[in-house]
């Protein structure tokens, strides 16, 4: 094969099927392999291979060729590398319906787990895999919903993803997801408790944890609504208000980033998880301990300035 592509022009050559897959293998395990080989063997362009897969239907829910794909760079990866968590994320989507010619179907519907409905999608959950000890992620599958996945049917895609990622070789330690309803009622149903963070697939323990983004957002909610009671005192949202106030008129500040989107959020605003970080930086806290030093702040707001 290669003795006849060296005759002709990289432009001109022609593949065969076979050669078209062994060359997408290859590119799988690394693309800078693959960029590497083709300055020594004629190798298809990475258009040619991206037409490929384009080709791919793609469809609700599980595809096994999916899992075959993933399986030729799994047999690559080390023991270290092949150790993975299960990321569940649901988002909204516009109403809309469009009629596939290829597969003379109408995507756009309810299509779960459980099955398919003429109830038009508004959510779609997306399930990936992604590496712990090495960078690399992977989406797996994808669910068209008209209403939150229910915690029955999150069960179910669970365990269904963790049994074919262990079939072809990686080590799934633990599952992560949003605080969501949906999804504390799926911990609670798999019987997780902050003292047993876990549960068993396949006789494998699976930890499950909730995203650090959105704990520390609920966090910030939490600080605002409530008071903390520590070994350092009681937190009081007041206290960041009053230096809020008090910073602001200066003309350096000692918290430049702190405005009042941070201190009265709106609901929108309390998404943004950088808001929440800027609140409990330690620009904050250090401004709030030099305030306390300066006598401008009682020496309460100390456990505020600490938490």
């Amino acid at each position: 094969m290669q003795m006849h592509l060296t005759k002709v022009t990289p432009k001109g050559a022609r593949y065969t099927t076979e050669f078209k897959r062994l060359a997408l293998m290859i590119y799988f395990l690394g693309p800078k392999v693959y960029k590497f080989l083709r300055k020594t063997l004629q190798l298809p362009f990475k258009s040619t291979l991206l037409r490929i897969t384009c080709k791919w239907e793609i469809n609700p829910g599980f595809n096994d060729f999916i899992f075959s794909a993933i399986q030729i760079r799994v047999n690559t990866l080390g023991t270290l590398a092949r150790d993975c968590v299960l990321c569940l994320d649901e988002m909204s989507l516009t109403t809309f319906l469009f009629y596939n010619i290829s597969q003379d179907s109408i995507i756009g519907y309810h299509h779960s787990v459980s099955g398919k409905s003429y109830d038009v999608a508004n959510n779609v959950l997306v399930v990936m895999a992604r590496g712990i000890n090495s960078n690399w992620k992977q989406p797996i599958a994808y669910f068209f919903l008209n209403s939150i996945c229910s915690a029955d049917d999150l069960i179910k895609i669970i365990f269904s993803a963790t049994t074919k990622l262990q079939n072809i070789g990686l080590n799934v330690l633990s599952v992560v997801s949003d605080q969501g309803t949906n999804f504390t009622k799926l911990s609670k149903q798999l019987n997780v408790t902050p003292e047993k963070a876990y549960f068993f697939i396949n006789d494998k323990k699976v930890f499950y944890l909730f995203d650090v983004p959105h704990l520390l957002q609920s966090t910030r909610n939490n600080f605002f609504a409530h008071h903390f009671d520590f070994s350092e005192g009681r937190t009081n949202k007041t206290f960041l208000e009053r230096f809020y106030e008090k910073d602001k008129q200066q003309k350096y500040r000692l918290a430049p980033k702190l405005t009042d989107i941070h201190i009265h959020p709106n609901s929108f605003q309390k998404m943004k998880v950088k808001y929440a970080s800027q609140v409990f930086s330690a620009t904050v806290a250090a401004g709030l301990n030099c305030y306390i030093s300066l006598g401008q702040l009682p020496n309460e707001a100390m456990a505020t300035a600490t938490f």
